[in-house]
């Protein structure tokens, strides 16, 4: 019972408590193999926020899924000009066929980082951001790797 009330308590707080505004939109880069992903952003806090990057791409003969959530703390640098930084973890998974038969597949984990430079603008509900997302590999991984993206999002 105690949980739950934290639970109900916790999600009143993210609800009522952020002044910040949330975000959905496009980060476009490499997406550790697969490229644009749909990005959204809910605000904990006035500087505080979390990232969910959803990819999904395949072509004839692979496919696959990502998901990265990181959880990311927002500084004012000058003006509507932001830096932030967070840490998170990733799920994903996929899948190689060979004639229509799958000869390849597997779920990976990753704990990943994220560093990046935002601007909203001022008059438009819109959100440019860069940023980096290293990835470190735990299951079914290839090690370090490292992703740069271009993220445009709306603001709500």
């Amino acid at each position: 019972m105690k949980r739950l009330f934290a639970l109900i308590a916790l999600c009143t707080c993210i609800h009522f408590g952020a002044k910040a505004q949330r975000a959905i939109g496009l980060r476009l880069g490499g997406g550790n193999g697969f490229g644009t992903e749909i990005s959204y952003q809910h605000p904990f806090a006035k500087y505080n926020r979390l990232q969910a990057d959803l990819g999904i791409n395949g072509g004839k003969d692979w496919g696959g899924w990502s998901l990265v959530g990181t959880y990311q703390w927002v500084k004012p640098l000058e003006g509507n000009i932001r830096w932030y930084y967070g840490v998170g973890a990733g799920l994903g998974s996929w899948y190689n066929k060979d004639g229509g038969t799958h000869h390849n597949t597997g779920v990976y984990l990753s704990i990943n980082g994220i560093c990046g430079i935002e601007y909203v603008f001022p008059d438009i509900p819109l959100q440019l951001a860069l940023d980096t997302r290293p990835s470190l590999g735990l299951i079914n991984s290839r090690g370090l790797e490292m992703d740069i993206a271009v993220s445009v999002r709306f603001l709500f």
